[in-house]
C-alpha cells in the first residue's frame, strides 16, 4: 500500500525534478491534472491553506498530488498544524514534501515518517560515477562501455544534470547504434576537461609556468569555474600520490587500479605522470593545492589571483609568495 506522504531530501535540481516528474506521472491523470495538482512553498504559504488543499477530494480521478517546497523551512509555530495532518493524512491525496536538509530528530519529522516514506536524493560520489552512469544509460535504453563511463565521469564530475545531458548528446551522436564507446565520448568532447587536467599537471610537474597559465587561461575562457578546476586538480594529484606509492610497492596494474579507484584502462597515464615527479614533490604540490582550494572558498582575494599564486609557488622555485 502506498504511503500518503513522501519526503524528498536533496539539493540537486536535476535529481529533484526527475523524481517530481516521476511522481506526477504516477499520481496524476493528464486529462484531470489541472483539477488535482497543487504546488506550494511551506516558507511563504500559511499551513492551513496547504492543509485545506490536501483535504480536497480528487475530481474525476483516483488521487490528488500536492507538492510542498521549502519543507525544511517550516516555522516552529506552524509545526503543530502540520503534525495534526501527518497523524491523519488524506488517503486520496499524495503529499510530497521537498527540502534540502531536515532534522530527523524533531517531532515534526518523526511524525511525518510514521505515515510516509523518506527518499534522499544524493549526487553520486566520484568513486560511484561509473556505476551511476551505467545505470542512467540503461534507463535510456543505451549501453556504455566501462571505459567510456569512467571517462565521462572524470570529465564532468559528480554533476547529474551535466552527465544526463552528455548521455542525451551521445545518444544522438551514436544513432542508430545503441552502445557508447570511449571513442564516442572523445569525439563529442566529453573528455576534454579531464584531458586538459592531465595536460595542466604535466606542465606543473615540469615547472613550465607559461604553458600551465596558458592552459588555465583557455579553461577560464571556456567558462570553467576555478573552484571546480582546482577540485579536479586536487583529486588528480591525490591519485598521483597513491600511484607513486603503489609503484614503489610494485603493485600490479590491476591492484593499482583498485587502489586508485580508476578503470585499469587509465592506470598507465597515472603511472607515467607519477614517475615524472618525486614523492616529496607530489606531496608538497598536493598540500599547496589544498591550501589553494581553502583560499578559493574563504579568501577575499580574486579567485584567479589565488590560483596564479599557487602556480608561482610550484613553478618558480625561488618564489615564496
Amino acid at each position: 500500500m502506498t504511503k500518503p506522504i513522501t519526503i524528498l531530501i536533496g539539493d540537486d535540481p536535476y535529481l529533484l525534478n526527475r523524481e517530481l516528474t516521476r511522481l506526477q506521472k504516477k499520481y496524476l491523470e493528464p486529462a484531470t491534472k489541472d483539477f488535482n495538482f497543487d504546488r506550494f512553498s511551506a516558507e511563504s504559504t500559511p499551513p492551513q491553506r496547504i492543509i485545506d488543499a490536501l483535504n480536497l477530494l480528487p475530481m474525476m480521478a483516483a488521487s490528488r498530488l500536492v507538492i510542498v517546497h521549502d519543507a525544511d523551512k517550516i516555522k516552529k509555530e506552524d509545526a503543530e498544524a502540520w503534525i495534526a495532518y501527518f497523524e491523519k493524512p488524506s488517503p486520496t491525496t499524495q503529499l510530497v514534501l521537498v527540502g534540502q536538509k531536515i532534522d530527523k530528530r524533531l517531532g515534526l519529522w518523526k511524525t511525518a515518517q510514521k505515515g510516509g516514506a523518506m527518499v534522499e536524493l544524493k549526487s553520486p560520489y566520484p568513486n560511484q560515477l561509473p556505476s551511476w552512469i551505467l545505470g542512467e544509460a540503461r534507463l535510456m535504453g543505451l549501453k556504455i562501455s566501462s571505459e567510456a563511463a569512467y571517462a565521462l565521469g572524470e570529465a564532468l564530475g559528480p554533476n547529474p544534470m551535466a552527465l544526463a545531458a552528455a548521455l542525451e548528446k551521445l545518444e544522438i551522436y551514436i544513432s542508430p547504434r545503441a552502445e557508447i564507446g570511449l571513442s564516442d565520448v572523445e569525439a563529442v568532447g566529453g573528455v576534454l576537461l579531464s584531458k586538459t587536467v592531465f595536460d595542466f599537471t604535466e606542465k606543473v610537474g615540469a615547472k613550465n609556468l607559461k604553458e600551465a597559465m596558458g592552459i588555465l587561461d583557455g579553461l577560464v575562457e571556456q567558462g570553467e569555474p576555478l573552484v571546480r578546476l582546482v577540485f579536479m586538480i586536487v583529486r588528480h594529484f591525490r591519485l598521483l600520490l597513491l600511484a607513486h606509492e603503489g609503484l614503489s610497492n610494485r603493485l600490479s596494474e590491476t591492484d593499482l587500479a583498485s587502489r586508485l579507484g580508476v578503470h585499469p584502462f587509465f592506470v598507465k597515464d597515472y603511472s607515467r605522470q607519477a614517475r615524472q615527479m618525486t614523492f616529496e614533490a607530489l606531496r608538497k604540490t598536493y598540500r599547496r593545492l589544498l591550501a589553494c582550494d581553502r583560499a578559493l572558498k574563504r579568501s577575499p582575494l580574486e579567485p584567479r589571483h589565488v590560483v596564479d599564486r599557487f602556480l608561482m609557488q610550484v613553478c618558480v622555485s625561488k618564489w615564496d609568495g
